[in-house]
């Protein structure tokens, strides 16, 4: 375990877990993560972890498509959320059941269940050798394959809340990107008239509502200090003071 600068110690998270794997092990591991990413199992709007997907694409997507609504005079709303603790969270059986519907992923099912097996471990902490045993509780921490598994576990959670928001709001412009364990929603009003009328603040409050609800069924925790909203739209209309605008 190693101390993380300015934190609080006598907190689990003022400490950074540091696992070491082996090298061969990590080679394999890699292969498979490059025949699972080729897979169509991770969420078609996940942009990271995934070959030829960035950061950047997902900063360009959402700022370009905010940029055009609010120019033809409608109103952008943004949810933030960011997941507590991703890869321990992972559930063997779900990933398992989301490879069965990939002919790729069928291939790898072995595979992956020997790296949801139970795996020894020892605590080392300020140099001493502290505790050994064996968990096989989420992915482990530092394998190439774990983002990937973590990946294929969120897919179906993700899609669960996409189609529930848009249960919600049919006629309206959604997107749930999500970039690795941070989750975005956007919701666009591109016709001036219904944006100048609408509530943003509160159909943003009921959205997360309904994120943290199917995020709960499906036991993923997400950070609540975290939480971030957003409402973007002419300067003029706004009529939350409570609310963060961005002019």
């Amino acid at each position: 375990m190693i101390p993380k600068p300015g934190k609080d110690y006598s907190k689990t998270k003022g400490w950074r877990p540091i696992n070491l794997i082996n090298c061969i092990g990590k080679l394999g591991e890699k292969v498979v993560v490059d025949r699972l990413q080729k897979s169509g199992l991770p969420y078609r709007h996940q942009f990271g972890s995934v070959k030829d997907r960035s950061p950047t694409e997902t900063a360009l997507r959402v700022v370009t498509r905010a940029q055009r609504c609010i120019v033809a005079g409608g109103a952008v709303g943004w949810n933030f959320w960011d997941i507590k603790g991703g890869f321990q969270n992972v559930r063997e059986e779900d990933v398992i059941r989301e490879m069965e519907k990939s002919k790729e992923g069928k291939k790898w099912i072995p595979w992956v269940k020997e790296f949801f097996r139970a795996r020894e471990f020892e605590l080392e902490w300020n140099g001493k050798l502290r505790d050994k045993g064996k968990t096989n509780i989420g992915a482990p921490q530092g394998s190439p394959l774990s983002p990937v598994i973590f990946l294929i576990w969120m897919a179906l959670i993700i899609t669960k809340m996409e189609e529930a928001l848009k249960r919600e709001w049919p006629c309206w412009d959604l997107e749930l990107p999500s970039y690795v364990d941070d989750l975005y929603l956007g919701v666009s009003i591109w016709q001036r008239g219904k944006a100048r009328g609408m509530d943003l603040d509160r159909i943003l409050k009921d959205a997360d509502g309904i994120v943290n609800r199917i995020a709960a069924e499906n036991h993923l925790p997400l950070e609540d200090s975290k939480h971030e909203r957003l409402v973007l739209q002419k300067k003029r209309w706004k009529n939350n003071k409570d609310m963060k605008w961005v002019k």
